[in-house]
């Protein structure tokens, strides 16, 4: 959801899913990242970037195949050391005085 300009060359999408469908009541789902990467493994050097915006799913009770999961993605059950990796892969890529959004 946080980006807006797909066009935009300083930018790289990442997320571990591609979907391109029409959800029931007739919107188009589009998600089409740049790189498709697991974020509690990052293919990156360490200190990569200067800017990080890390959007995990925030929910993990859904239906796998629920507008909500097909649209934020789901968390496993035993979510908070995926998320604690996330965030240990977020600052491992980061640059010296870079930002994590």
């Amino acid at each position: 959801m946080f980006y807006f300009d797909k066009n935009n060359k300083n930018v790289l999408y990442c997320d571990n899913r591609v979907i391109d469908e029409k959800l029931c009541d007739g919107r188009k789902l589009e998600i089409k990242p740049d790189m498709l990467v697991d974020f509690t493994s990052l293919p990156f050097q360490n200190e990569s970037f200067y800017h990080v915006v890390f959007d995990p799913p925030h929910l993990y009770q859904l239906g796998k195949t629920s507008w909500m999961s097909k649209k934020y993605g789901v968390l496993p059950k035993d979510w908070k050391p995926y998320v604690e990796q996330g965030f240990k892969e977020c600052w491992r890529v980061l640059k010296l005085n870079g930002t994590l959004v």
